[in-house]
C-alpha cells in the first residue's frame, strides 16, 4: 500500500487466521473462495474490483474474480504475485492438461523433498501431501505408529488451503490479469523458461500479462522489488482504464459509421 499513490487506496482483507498453532485439516478450495468473496463484498459491496494476492492468495483472488463476474460485478484486474498454478485445468487441450499436471507435480515433489532435506518438515508431512502414498496406506501406517506431520512453519496458517488447492480443478478465465513471477536472475536458462509457471498460467488466463521480478518468493513485497511491481501495476491499470474509456466512447457514439471497404462491399 505504501508503494502506491494516495489516489490508489488498497483495502487489506485479513483472510489468514494466525491464531491457531496446529495445522488444520485440508480445506475444500471452493469453500475458501466463497469465504473470500464474502469478505470482499463486505469491504466493498460492488465493483469495479481490482483483486490482488500473493502466493496462494493470488489463486483465491482469481477464483473470487470468476465468482464476482458471474454475479454481474465488474472485475477490472486480477493481480497474482508468485502464485503457483494448479495441476488440473479443464477446458483446454489434452497436451496442455498433461503439461500442467506433469510440470506442477514434478515441482511439488522437488519443493517438498527440498523442505525435508532442509529439516523444515518431516517424512510424515511429505507422505501426507501425495495421494499415491495415501492409497498405498502409508499415511495410515504412519498415523498408527504415532508419527505426526511437522508442518513448514512459514505455511502453518495456510497449509490447509494449499492442500485443498492441490486438488482444485480450474478452467480458463477471460478477464484481465497480471502475474509477477519471482526469478533468481533476469536471464533464464531454456529449461527454466520451459518450466516457468508463466506457461501454466497462460493456459488458465490466455491474456495474462507476465513480468519477471528478480527476488525470492518471500521478498517480492519488500523494497526495492515492491516499488518495481507498483510502477508496473500502475502502468497496467492505466492501460486498462484507457482501453475502457475508448470502448465507452465508441459505445456512446451514435454517428453512422462508414462501411468497411472489403472485397464484398467495395465501391466502384
Amino acid at each position: 500500500a505504501k508503494a502506491l499513490p494516495a489516489d490508489r487506496p488498497l483495502i487489506s482483507i485479513q483472510f489468514v487466521d494466525r491464531s491457531f498453532t496446529e495445522p488444520k485439516p485440508k480445506a475444500l478450495f471452493s469453500d475458501v473462495v466463497d469465504e473470500a468473496v464474502g469478505l470482499i463484498r463486505t469491504a466493498q459491496p460492488h465493483g469495479p474490483y481490482i483483486l490482488l494476492g500473493p502466493c496462494i492468495l493470488g489463486a483465491i483472488a482469481l477464483e473470487a474474480a470468476r465468482r464476482l463476474r458471474n454475479a454481474g460485478e465488474e472485475v477490472s484486474l486480477v493481480v497474482m504475485l508468485g502464485t503457483e498454478p494448479t495441476r488440473f485445468v479443464e477446458g483446454v487441450s489434452l497436451p496442455k492438461r498433461a503439461f500442467s499436471y506433469g510440470t506442477m507435480e514434478l515441482r511439488r515433489v522437488k519443493d517438498y523433498v527440498t523442505l525435508f532435506r532442509q529439516g523444515k518438515v518431516n517424512a510424515t508431512f511429505v507422505i501426507n501431501r501425495f495421494g499415491l502414498m495415501q492409497r498405498l496406506g502409508v499415511q495410515h501406517l504412519a498415523a498408527s505408529l504415532g508419527l505426526r506431520p511437522r508442518c513448514y512453519d512459514d505455511d502453518l496458517h495456510l497449509q490447509h488451503i494449499i492442500d485443498g488447492y492441490a486438488d482444485h480443478v480450474t478452467r480458463p478465465y477471460d478477464g484481465d490479469a497480471v502475474y509477477y513471477n519471482n526469478v533468481s536472475q533476469e536471464k533464464q536458462s531454456l529449461l527454466r523458461r520451459w518450466t516457468s509457471w508463466v506457461n501454466n498460467w497462460r493456459f488458465v488466463v490466455p491474456g495474462v500479462a507476465a513480468k519477471n521480478i528478480v527476488s525470492t518468493h518471500l521478498t517480492m513485497l519488500q523494497e526495492p522489488t515492491v516499488s518495481i511491481i507498483a510502477d508496473h501495476l500502475l502502468d497496467t491499470i492505466g492501460a486498462i482504464e484507457r482501453r475502457q474509456a475508448r470502448l465507452a466512447a465508441a459505445a456512446s457514439d451514435d454517428t453512422p459509421q462508414e462501411p468497411l471497404q472489403t472485397g464484398s462491399n467495395k465501391r466502384a
